[in-house]
């Protein structure tokens, strides 16, 4: 009672089933970057104009008429590629990005604004209240007043997005930062206020309703790059979840963007997100019209979704298309500008029935708005005289397109032309398309996800490794072939796309141990043909991934069997951060924030902890794996002997640890080696339920093999790498080991180790290790 928290209704349904949506393509521009598209407040005419900046510089306004995108304006390339456009708050000016400086445009195209910041990082986020500037560089938050320095703030890790509220009652705004580590954190001025944990690294935020809350209540979206969405409140004393929307069925796509936007002319604001992987989706919340949104146990619903072929960049929402449907303005990586929305006129590839609700009367729109689809239909048999003005309008159009559509040819021709009249001659090294590549870990399936996406559409990725790689499911649209590798390059594939697509994604496991790096050659499909290398590091602890919950992680490691090393001599605390980040690169801070730090890893695969705990001339670590400790007592030394410091390195191996490694490993072992004697049941079970239909008097574990066939057979032909990838985990951890224990080769007792794994028993292995060497 009196809380006047913002709500978000449940959207109304048509005919008792879900909305469609329907695109739009309304303009081309040059590949973008993300969150540089705005839709301008109403002006005179009934549809709001849409601005964009792309790499070029260029930021360009239109609006549609007839039907048609028309330019209004554009300004000349401003020097650097734009990497932010957002609204002055509440008002209807443009304030760009281009690297480190500000531009300002009014509505009409003017430049009011060149503001050169004093940031050496390029800008990112930005937000504009009044007279106050908030800008984001990689890890700095900046504030101008006046466009004069007005305080800075170093966030403890990566800004990934930034916006403002009125979350406490300064007479300033609040600046609210979505952070890598997996928080969001909110600052008054240069204070931080609040910091609240989330599910995964948080990619994009979003004003749950813009147009309501007062000060000291402010509702935020937020989303993450393992695909969760959530809302929060945030007040003066407090930071809350509230409601949380996440499909268990599937994993979902890292979310780009987070908007509020009355979608389903429910009245309220429905939850819009856009995906990396092109993904678009409208959810409502459970929530009451005449009181305020809360979690009453009403799950969230998806209401409607789509895809783009390639990732989501930006996201704004307003009436472009027509006056009485509100649409989501989508820009994708390549630089198209997308409006999707609900209305029925936009099924008409050719916009003539978007002219027709144009030139409609008010009341007419407003039957259209109440009746959707069979409003229409009642209209046009209500207007039969106009049925032939409506058919030559819509032929008119389609003979328009189909010659723009040979013009485009007819300048492709040419370009050919040109290309073959030069191309014996000299040869093609610039890359023609701007490629982009994201490499992260996810934790919950233990690989890294590689994804790739290019300006045109993709002919083939090649890939090539200096360690190991397991490559998982192939992707979609896309047929892997395998080459056998060599010992400089032990891992060789080529994936061709049979698809017509800008994107890929790569599901790959890396091994742990040694470091080394994966090289992507990838090929568009454009004239002339090249290929464009992207190199990505592996870390040797690859698969570790940063506890961020201290209470979680500290329970954890004193469960474990612990092997302790210690490393002291004269290296300074940047020195040891450093050095750790040579081994760790999930979630590793940018820099040390105390005089001592204390960090926490898990691995993803096996399960295994690590305990950092470093200061000035003192390293301590703690692990349940001889490997870790191996890999991080290496790689220090190195770099240590590289920088002539002399350290000293002590080891405390707890004789534990190796049998508890093995029993973690054991059920993926036991698992693939169980693989063989089921694949052998697979068909004499399936033949035998096709003659007796029920086979009930089956024993459960038969059960299992007969529901689980099509995977069972798929994991087999996959069982070879994946056994030799667990074989290698294991013989590592013998090395390992007896390399903590002083032993510098043990290269005479794998031959037995091997035999071993290949007859796999546990406890014969366990002694094994156990045998003195």
């Amino acid at each position: 009672p009196g809380d006047v928290w913002p709500s978000i209704k449940v959207s109304a349904m048509i005919s008792g089933g879900q909305l469609s949506l329907n695109c739009i393509d309304l303009i081309q521009v040059p590949a973008v970057e993300r969150n540089t598209v705005a839709v301008l407040p109403l002006g005179k005419k009934k549809q709001q104009k849409v601005a964009v900046g792309d790499d070029h510089g260029v930021l360009t306004m239109f609006f549609m008429k007839r039907g048609q995108a028309e330019v209004e304006w554009k300004t000349n390339a401003l020097g650097k590629e734009i990497t932010r456009v957002c609204l002055q708050n509440g008002k209807d000016k443009l304030f760009v990005v281009c690297g480190q400086s500000i531009r300002g445009f009014t509505r009409k195209g003017k430049e009011f604004l060149q503001m050169e910041t004093n940031m050496t990082e390029t800008i990112h986020s930005l937000f504009v209240d009044e007279a106050t500037i908030w800008t984001g560089g990689e890890y700095i938050m900046n504030i101008y007043e006046d466009c004069k320095d007005a305080g800075f703030v170093m966030v403890p890790d990566r800004i990934n997005d930034l916006l403002c509220g009125q979350v406490t009652n300064a007479p300033r705004p609040c600046a609210v930062t979505a952070c890598q580590d997996k928080y969001i954190r909110v600052y008054e001025n240069e204070k931080l206020c609040h910091e609240l944990a989330v599910e995964g690294p948080c990619t994009a935020l979003g004003n749950a309703e813009p147009t309501r809350g007062g000060p000291g209540k402010v509702a935020l979206l937020h989303g993450t790059e393992t695909g969760v969405v959530g809302l929060i409140h945030a007040e003066t004393s407090t930071m809350r979840h509230v409601v949380t929307i996440s499909e268990v069925a599937r994993r979902q796509a890292s979310v780009a963007n987070v908007i509020a936007a009355d979608i389903c002319k429910s009245g309220g604001h429905d939850v819009c997100v856009g995906r990396e992987d092109g993904g678009v989706e409208v959810w409502t919340l459970g929530g009451d019209q005449a009181g305020p949104m809360s979690a009453n146990g009403v799950a969230p619903t998806l209401v409607m979704q789509t895809s783009t072929s390639e990732s989501i960049r930006g996201m704004q929402s307003g009436s472009v298309t027509s006056s009485a449907f509100q649409d989501l303005i989508v820009t994708t990586y390549s630089g198209k500008v997308l409006a999707i929305t609900t209305d029925p006129a936009a099924a008409d590839a050719t916009g003539a029935a978007l002219v027709r609700d144009e030139e409609m009367p008010a009341t007419a729109v407003g039957a259209a708005t109440a009746l959707a689809e069979m409003a229409v239909a009642s209209i046009k048999q209500q207007h039969k005289d106009v049925q032939k003005e409506r058919a030559k309008d819509k032929e008119r159009r389609l003979k328009a397109l189909q010659k723009e559509v040979e013009g485009l040819k007819m300048q492709v021709d040419k370009e050919k032309a040109r290309y073959k009249s030069i191309s014996t001659q000299e040869i093609a090294v610039a890359p023609q398309v701007k490629i982009s590549s994201k490499f992260r870990l996810c934790p919950d399936e233990a690989c890294y996800l590689l994804a790739l996406e290019c300006q045109s559409a993709l002919d083939l990725v090649a890939l090539r490794g200096d360690l190991s790689l397991d490559l998982l499911e192939d992707p979609e649209g896309a047929i892997l072939s395998r080459q056998p590798g060599t010992t400089a390059s032990p891992t060789l594939a080529t994936y061709r796309c049979v698809e017509e697509s800008n994107r890929i994604q790569i599901k790959l496991r890396t091994p742990e141990g040694t470091g080394g790096s994966v090289s992507c050659f990838v090929v568009p499909q454009v004239q002339p043909r090249t290929a464009q290398l992207v190199n990505l590091p592996v870390p040797p602890l690859s698969l570790h991934e940063r506890v961020a919950d201290m209470q979680v992680a500290e329970q954890v490691v004193a469960e474990v069997p612990l092997s302790d090393l210690s490393i002291k001599g004269p290296f300074s605390l940047p020195d040891m951060h450093q050095w750790l980040s040579l081994c760790v690169s999930s979630g590793m801070p940018p820099r040390p924030a105390d005089d001592e730090m204390v960090l926490f890893f898990r691995s993803v695969f096996v399960g295994t902890v690590l305990s950092c705990r470093y200061s000035k001339g003192l390293g301590f670590f703690r692990s349940d794996s001889p490997t870790t400790l191996t890999v991080l007592k290496e790689v220090i030394t190195r770099e240590a002997t590289a920088r002539q410091m002399r350290v000293k390195v002590s080891v405390d191996l707890n004789e534990e640890s190796t049998p508890h490694v093995l029993h973690l490993l054991h059920p993926k072992v036991a698992y693939q080696q169980a693989l063989t004697q089921s694949v052998r049941l697979v068909e004499p079970l399936r033949e035998l339920q096709l003659q007796d239909g029920e086979v009930c008097y089956l024993q459960q574990d038969m059960k299992e093999i007969l529901d689980q066939g099509n995977e069972i057979l798929r994991d087999f032909e996959r069982q070879p790498r994946r056994l030799n990838f667990l074989h290698q985990i294991v013989t590592d951890l013998y090395r390992h080991k007896w390399r903590l224990k002083g032993h510098s080769s043990v290269e005479h007792r794998l031959p037995a180790l091997q035999r071993l794994l290949a007859s796999y028993d546990f406890d014969s292995l366990v002694k094994f290790f156990e045998e003195t060497v």
